[in-house]
């Protein structure tokens, strides 16, 4: 992994997902793609899907080394947590949309209690951190900037009508995302990484500076899928 220390780097804490969430946040994507074009919607790049902690700015030195160090408070023996998909929605829930998530539910608080544990080691250290309240999510892309009031609600109701594949991945299509489908999405997610986001024209390219592995059920499938 890369590790620059020598100039002030844009930083995030995040947890890796695997991949059979990434595959289905790509179908997302695509569908998104084909019922919104290129006028309305812009996708992050694959490599860039994973659910962020903590952002953290713009860290100079001794801010970098303290990002690093939160990584190791993490107790030895945490489980990575297990998250279910609710459906796709956009943020702010009001208003010209903005970014267009996959919103995950955190039904055993560990993901809630992870982001706290974290989050009280970078305060000490002197990060201020956002103290809206953690809404567990997969960024798919963003609204363009300088849409109309009614490419909005275009959007926004593209977006909230759209149903999750039962399988998990393939095609997504519009429609009413019913709640026992849901529920056949449960993914264990992977290590918390440390991020540095370079902002391109093309989109930011996020590289992962360290890495710190969770606990892993040694029953589950290879591509992240959580046992039952």
């Amino acid at each position: 992994m890369a590790d620059d220390r020598s100039a002030t780097l844009r930083l995030f804490l995040a947890l890796d997902i695997p991949p059979s969430l990434s595959e289905l946040g790509v179908a997302l994507q695509d569908s998104l793609n084909a019922e919104l074009g290129s006028a309305l919607f812009r996708p992050i790049s694959a490599d860039n899907l994973h659910v962020t902690l903590h952002f953290l700015g713009d860290c100079d030195a001794e801010r970098q080394e303290a990002a690093r160090n939160a990584l190791t408070s993490v107790p030895a023996g945490t489980r990575s947590p297990v998250v279910t998909v609710e459906g796709a929605t956009v943020f702010p829930p009001r208003g010209r949309p903005r970014t267009i998530v996959l919103a995950l539910n955190d039904r055993t608080a560990a993901l809630e209690q992870l982001h706290r544990e974290v989050g009280y080691h970078l305060e000490a250290a002197g990060f201020s951190l956002d103290q809206r309240p953690f809404r567990p999510h997969l960024t798919l892309g963003y609204a363009r900037k300088g849409i109309s009031y009614h490419e909005g609600r275009l959007v926004r109701r593209t977006v909230e009508q759209m149903a999750i594949p039962a399988n998990g991945a393939g095609q997504a299509q519009s429609g009413s995302t019913q709640g026992s489908d849901t529920e056949r999405h449960r993914y264990r997610l992977g290590s918390l990484t440390l991020f540095k986001s370079e902002l391109q024209r093309g989109g930011a390219i996020h590289t992962p500076l360290r890495s710190r592995e969770l606990a892993r059920s040694e029953e589950e499938s290879p591509n992240g899928r959580a046992p039952r």
